[in-house]
């Protein structure tokens, strides 16, 4: 969206939720002519008694400030046997922050080596997050973390670190297409998985 220059919308929709959020305070300020109507729902957040074409106009002058359940959700353009659109990536607000230091990081630097990881806990940690933060630890404490490593560590779904991984790996590869890349303190699964793109031999990991 930052790179659609010519996109104006006329109203944001502006999801109540969301609203204090600095990524979409950022894009609010991209827009300031624009008028922001807060709703509390992202699915037909209004009902207009127009025409399908006035409603086509409308929709084309609107923009959604939402989230999405979902890391990064993908839509390749394919909305049909003969019809194409352009490829995009829907981010959520943490997404569009790493891309955005990938961006900062990779025009200012030439890393020779770029080793990605995630968040790995513990069960003990959220004994000790809520001890020493009280009720600012229960969105982590309440997150689905899974088992499955040798080491024990309470680890984000797989699906979820795939996407990120994904997206982390091509924004990486937009900016360098050299530069190698690894992964710290990952699965067999994840290792087998990015292996193509990925070397293990960069990084001091251990294949757990």
């Amino acid at each position: 969206m930052d790179t659609a220059r010519r996109f104006k919308p006329e109203t944001i929709l502006l999801l109540d939720r969301v609203a204090e959020h600095p990524e979409a305070r950022r894009i609010l300020g991209l827009f300031p002519s624009a008028a922001v109507r807060l709703v509390k729902h992202q699915r037909s957040p209004f009902s207009w008694d127009v025409s399908q074409s006035q409603a086509l106009l409308i929709g084309k002058r609107t923009l959604m400030i939402g989230e999405t359940s979902t890391f990064v959700g993908r839509f390749d353009g394919r909305l049909g046997s003969n019809v194409r659109c352009c490829a995009y990536h829907k981010l959520v607000p943490f997404f569009a922050g790493y891309a955005d230091l990938i961006r900062e990081t990779l025009t200012a630097v030439e890393p020779e080596n770029i080793t990605l990881g995630m968040l790995r806990l513990l069960p003990g940690h959220h004994r000790l997050a809520t001890s020493a933060y009280g009720n600012r630890a229960r969105e982590l404490c309440g997150r689905n973390f899974v088992r499955g490593a040798s080491d024990g560590k309470l680890r984000y779904h797989p699906k979820q670190r795939i996407e990120f991984y994904r997206f982390l790996v091509d924004t990486i590869r937009s900016f360098d297409s050299e530069v190698s890349i690894s992964l710290c303190r990952e699965t067999r699964e994840m290792w087998r998985i990015f292996k193509n793109h990925c070397l293990p031999g960069r990084c001091n990991c251990v294949i757990w």
